[in-house]
């Protein structure tokens, strides 16, 4: 950082910063990093370059892409030994997963009584159709 002067973190793109990261990444102490079950560190850094772009382009979303950002987030928090980071993007995406939940059995729901009307107009249909 100093022989770029760059005074503090922030003052580097995430993206530069997990590329510089996986480039020294074996050269880290190993309290460094908490190792991630069955991830690459490679694939914890990419995870968060995903949510970076999506963010600063404005990509429309979806709920569950969301989700998955989220869950990236807290796997790099937890990689990098941020539990409280980590706990608040946990709770977060915890109450997201849980609104998503609701909207589904609720759209389900309107879905399942938008058919039973439509089977009933159907149905009124056929009979007027029979009396003429």
């Amino acid at each position: 950082m100093a022989a770029r002067k760059w005074e503090e973190a922030e003052s580097i793109e995430l993206t530069q910063w997990t590329k510089k990261f996986l480039k020294h990444a074996k050269s880290l102490p190993l309290p460094a990093i908490e190792p991630v079950l069955g991830k690459s560190i490679a694939e914890v850094l990419f995870g968060t370059s995903i949510l970076r772009h999506s963010a600063v382009h404005r990509l429309p979303t979806s709920a569950t892409g969301i989700l998955s950002m989220l869950s990236a987030a807290i796997t790099f928090a937890e990689a990098l030994k941020d539990n409280e980071r980590a706990e608040k993007v946990f709770t977060i995406r915890t109450q997201l997963k849980a609104s998503v939940e609701e909207i589904v059995q609720h759209q389900n729901l309107l879905k399942r009584k938008l058919t039973a009307q439509l089977e009933d107009i159907a149905r009124r249909r056929a009979e007027l159709d029979e009396l003429e």
